[in-house]
C-alpha cells in the first residue's frame, strides 16, 4: 500500500526575523525522523532621516543641477552577521544609490548608514519626481518611496558697466553651446540663450564688422544648465555685429543685427 502523506503548514509570526523550525515524525514501529530548517526573514530594519514620513524620503524643493544626499539607517535584527550586496532604484534617473558603498557588512544587532541621492536635471513646473528604492535580502524585498521637486536656477549679476544680466536654467545639458540671440534684429535689449555642463566663468563680447569691440560682459555660471541672459546693447548703432561667447576653451559666435 502507498504510504500516507501529510501536509504540514508553518506560519511565520514575525517576517522580519529568521524562523527556525523542527519537525519530528515517528512511524508505527517507533522509527523516528527529524528535519530542521530555517525560513529566513527580512531581518533589516530601516530608519529615515530628515523625512516627514516613515515610508518616504522627501528631498522637497531642490535647485536644478545639484546633487543632494540623504541617509538611511539600516539595522541588522538577526542573530548573525549579514551582507547586503546592492540596493537599486526602480528607474534610476533623478535618484540614485552610490554603488561605492557596497557590499555592506552589518554585524548582528548593529547599524550602518546607507546614502541615497537626488540629482534633478530638468525643471517642470509643479512636477514631483518620484522613484522607489528596493532593498533585497533573503529573497525578500522592501520598497522605500523617494520624491523631490525641482527648482529653476535663477540669478542676476551686474558687470562693471552697470549692465544687469538675468540668468535662468530649466534643464542640465551635457555640452557647452550658444543656442540663440533674441530678438534678432533687435532695437537694443537682447536675450542670449546658452547651455553649460559645469560651473564656469564666461565672457560675452560684441564686435562690429571691422573687428572693433563694442561691448563686454562677464557671466558667472554656478550650476550646469540652460540659461537665458538679458544684455543691454541699446548704445549700439544700427548695423551688423558679431556676438562671441567664450568659456576659455571654446568660442561660439552668433550674428546680431541692430535696427532701431
Amino acid at each position: 500500500a502507498s504510504p500516507n502523506l501529510y501536509k504540514v503548514s508553518i506560519n511565520v509570526i514575525n517576517p522580519v526575523e529568521n524562523a527556525f523550525y523542527s519537525i519530528s515524525v515517528v512511524d508505527f514501529w517507533g522509527n523516528s525522523k527529524t528535519m530542521t530548517d530555517t525560513i529566513y526573514g527580512f531581518s533589516l530594519a530601516y530608519e529615515l532621516f530628515n523625512s516627514d514620513s516613515t515610508n518616504i524620503i522627501n528631498f522637497k524643493d531642490k535647485v536644478i543641477g545639484g546633487v543632494y544626499c540623504d541617509s538611511i539607517k539600516l539595522t541588522n535584527l538577526s542573530n548573525s552577521d549579514l551582507k547586503l550586496d546592492s540596493a537599486k532604484m526602480l528607474h534610476n534617473i533623478e535618484f540614485s544609490v552610490p554603488q561605492s558603498q557596497f557590499p555592506l557588512f552589518i554585524k548582528s544587532k548593529e547599524s550602518i548608514i546607507l546614502d541615497v541621492c537626488y540629482h534633478p536635471t530638468r525643471y517642470v513646473k509643479n512636477k514631483v519626481n518620484t522613484d522607489s528604492l528596493i532593498l533585497e535580502l533573503n529573497c525578500r524585498s522592501r520598497v522605500i518611496k523617494m520624491q523631490g521637486k525641482t527648482l529653476e536656477f535663477t540669478m542676476e549679476s551686474t558687470n562693471k558697466c552697470g549692465q544687469i544680466s538675468k540668468i535662468s536654467s530649466s534643464y542640465v545639458p551635457n555640452s557647452f553651446g550658444f543656442n540663440s540671440l533674441s530678438p534678432n534684429p533687435s532695437s537694443g535689449i537682447i536675450n542670449i540663450n546658452f547651455e553649460s555642463n559645469r560651473s564656469e566663468n564666461l565672457t560675452f563680447e560684441i564686435y562690429d564688422v571691422l573687428g572693433n569691440n563694442k561691448l563686454n560682459s562677464n557671466i558667472k555660471v554656478n550650476e550646469s544648465g540652460v540659461f537665458e541672459v538679458e544684455i543691454d546693447a541699446s548704445e549700439l548703432k544700427n548695423g551688423t555685429y558679431y556676438c562671441l561667447l567664450n568659456n576659455g576653451k571654446q568660442c561660439l559666435i552668433q550674428k546680431l543685427i541692430i535696427s532701431k
